[in-house]
């Protein structure tokens, strides 16, 4: 952990001295921690997943540093990470994995800590949060073709809705609720894009109607003035051109 935190630029998979850093890191530690986290079935099937998890669990706990420089780092370190070329060859699979075991933790875990440390300025709490959900979201429209393959994409949606609505509705936020709403318009417009959420007409199969029934259920609940302003911009054939890249890039 301390090799990691001394790196100015975290290139974790670019790097074969950080393959090497993991193989030392696991003969130190517990060698069957893995399997409280993934099963040896996956493990067998995704070899890369066995250097991913302890790599990112690592970062994870940098991100949640008391110094804010290293928090930020780390956070750009991880994002990068999960954004690599290597990674896109992850099975649908890995990467529900990834998301419960590594996205999904640091985020309830920003905001918990963050709220309980009286030390830091607001713009502060604000930028950590909007770099932590910008995680999320990027890692998820970069990987979506892959990810929505999976069996239980529908459960890993409602997931990141649930976080994308605890983010947005964080210390009543202005910043941030306005951040995660954009977020949350480009995730639904790439999706429009990928064919995954198309509004409903009569040729729609049960499974888009599902779909479709489920996602507005759950946005609804938050942020109900956003379905209007997606059809909108998706009705008439229009060319939809999402960004994967709308953000403000992570600072080194």
């Amino acid at each position: 952990l301390s090799t990691f935190s001394k790196k100015k630029s975290y290139s974790c998979f670019h790097d074969t001295s950080n393959l090497t850093l993991l193989q030392e890191w696991k003969k130190k530690n517990n060698p069957c921690f893995l399997t409280t986290l993934v099963s040896e079935t996956e493990l067998k099937e995704e070899p890369l997943i066995e250097y991913c998890i302890p790599l990112f669990l690592q970062l994870s706990l940098l991100c949640k540093d008391n110094r804010t420089e290293i928090r930020y780092h780390a956070l750009n370190s991880l994002q990068r990470s999960l954004l690599s070329q290597p990674l896109l060859a992850l099975r649908p699979e890995s990467w529900v994995i990834i998301f419960d075991k590594v996205i999904f933790p640091l985020l309830d875990d920003i905001l918990a800590k963050l709220s309980e440390d009286q030390s830091l300025s607001r713009d502060i709490v604000e930028e950590t949060r909007y770099r932590a959900q910008q995680i999320l979201v990027k890692t998820f429209l970069l990987h979506m073709s892959k990810i929505c393959k999976c069996n239980n994409f529908d459960a890993l949606w409602l997931k990141i809705l649930h976080y994308i609505q605890k983010y947005m509705s964080a210390d009543n936020s202005q910043f941030l609720a306005e951040a995660v709403t954009e977020s949350l318009k480009n995730i639904l417009l790439v999706m429009y894009a990928n064919d995954l959420l198309k509004p409903l007409d009569s040729n729609s199969e049960q499974k888009q109607v599902e779909f479709w029934n489920l996602s507005w259920n759950a946005i609804d609940e938050f942020c109900p003035h956003i379905k209007p302003d997606f059809l909108a911009k998706v009705s008439g054939n229009k060319t939809i051109s999402p960004s994967l890249h709308n953000s403000p890039k992570l600072e080194h």
